[in-house]
Order: structure tokens, then sequence, then C-alpha cells
């Protein structure tokens, strides 16, 4: 289980709504990226994007929130805030 599950994720992981998504970021451990890509995609994830710092955004259903949080290699599991990359100077 990651390190790290923010407390809506965790409720979430509770009482997931059958039939909506939730869009997640998910920061993973240096060399874990290509596997735990794969394996939030196997988890039903309809979007996956590698954002900086280890980091990836996922859409996925609320009932693979359980399972994504068990999934080797992540660290910590939030819900997107709308997180905004600024560029550099």
């Amino acid at each position: 289980m990651a390190p790290y599950i923010q407390k809506e994720v965790a409720h979430l992981r509770d009482d997931a709504t059958s039939g909506s998504t939730v869009t997640l970021v998910l920061g993973v451990a240096d060399g874990a990226m290509a596997d735990v890509k794969e394996q939030v995609h196997e988890a039903g994830a309809t979007s996956i994007e590698e954002l900086p710092f280890n980091s990836l955004q996922a859409t996925l259903p609320e009932t693979s929130v359980d399972r994504v949080c068990d999934i080797p290699g992540i660290e910590s599991v939030e819900l997107d805030s709308g997180m905004e990359v600024l560029a550099g100077n």
C-alpha cells in the first residue's frame, strides 16, 4: 500500500460510487514509472499523464481507487486539485 494516502482518497476506497470517475495524482518511486503506468492502465485508467517530480495524473473509475492504492511503486495518492506547472525563468 502507498505510504501516503490523502484522507479524501481513503474515503473513496471505502465508499466508491459505481459509474463515477476520479482524477488522482500519484507519486511514483524512482525507477518504477513504467511498471506503475502499466498497472494503473490495467486498473482501468482512461487517461494517464506523466507529470514532473516522478508523478502521474490518472483518471479512473472510483471503484478502482482501492486497487491503485495497492500498486507497488506508488508512494502517494492524492486527489487532483488542479495543480498548475509554471514555466521556469
